[in-house]
């Protein structure tokens, strides 16, 4: 749990049971970003929003898991509500209401050593990001889509932003990356940190290789301004777990993981 949003590890206990296509997932890529999944306080109310726009919501759906938190395991319930991929494209996600937040943002849960706070950004890569911005336009309102220097961004009411960008632009960014990726896929995520210098001390503590820069990020063609920032490049996020054949463009370390602090605004 993170201060803002959350990252969800999934896997396999028993396969005989549903996994919701994770086992082809595995399968066919290895471990990585899977899917995103955007909050929302009220699902009914999103529901008749989008149905407004002439959008296609299903739900909502309620759905509840067990969660082992202290000598007795809770159960929290979830309001979960759908769109076709072609209205929520290339991210592999739909909309969560929590009905019981209090069992997951629980105190000290949110507090970490490496002084991450939340997600600043995922990136995917796709075929034709302005055909895939149009349809976030649809969802989401024209303000929230911005074209920058090499990506659409599209930008959530959490401050999180979905960057899209073609295959080749991904393997221009991203280091890591062995080549283009297959379109669409979600090859990168930056998390937010409050201090770089603790995350730096919490990743060496555990061993984790990765590498220091500053960078400008979030660069607008309308505005031509950045966000300055200083960024960590984590090298070892999934420690070569990739089954052979790798899959076009991903090597052994699954996706690349940048920690960023801003900076403030650059001209």
């Amino acid at each position: 749990m993170l201060a803002q949003g959350y990252l969800e590890l999934l896997g396999i206990i028993d396969p005989s049971l549903f996994s919701n296509n994770l086992d082809r997932f595995l399968e066919g890529r290895g471990q990585g970003l899977l899917g995103i999944v955007l909050g929302t306080e009220e699902t009914t109310a999103l529901a008749a929003t989008l149905t407004a726009r002439g959008l296609h919501p299903e739900g909502p759906l309620t759905l509840s898991r067990l969660l082992e938190a202290g000598a007795e395991p809770v159960e929290p319930i979830f309001s979960l509500l759908r769109l076709p991929p072609e209205e929520l494209p290339a991210i592999n996600g739909f909309f969560c209401q929590h009905l019981t937040p209090e069992l997951l943002r629980q105190p000290g849960w949110e507090i970490h050593p490496n002084a991450v706070t939340g997600i600043a950004s995922v990136t995917i890569a796709v075929d034709n990001p302005e055909a895939i911005a149009e349809a976030y336009e649809t969802l989401l309102g024209r303000s929230a889509v911005v074209p920058t220097d090499d990506a659409w961004a599209v930008h959530l009411g959490d401050g999180s932003v979905l960057l899209f960008v073609t295959p080749e632009e991904a393997a221009t960014l991203y280091s890591p990356l062995s080549g283009p990726p297959e379109s669409p896929s979600i090859v990168a995520m930056a998390l937010r940190s409050t201090n770089l210098e603790q995350t730096a001390a919490a990743l060496t503590a555990n061993g984790v290789a990765f590498d220091s820069s500053p960078a400008r990020c979030c660069a607008s063609r309308r505005s031509r301004r950045a966000v300055g920032c200083w960024s960590l490049l984590v090298r070892e996020v999934l420690s070569g777990r990739c089954p052979e054949p790798r899959p076009r463009g991903f090597g052994p370390l699954g996706n690349p993981l940048l920690i960023r602090r801003n900076e403030g605004m650059i001209d």
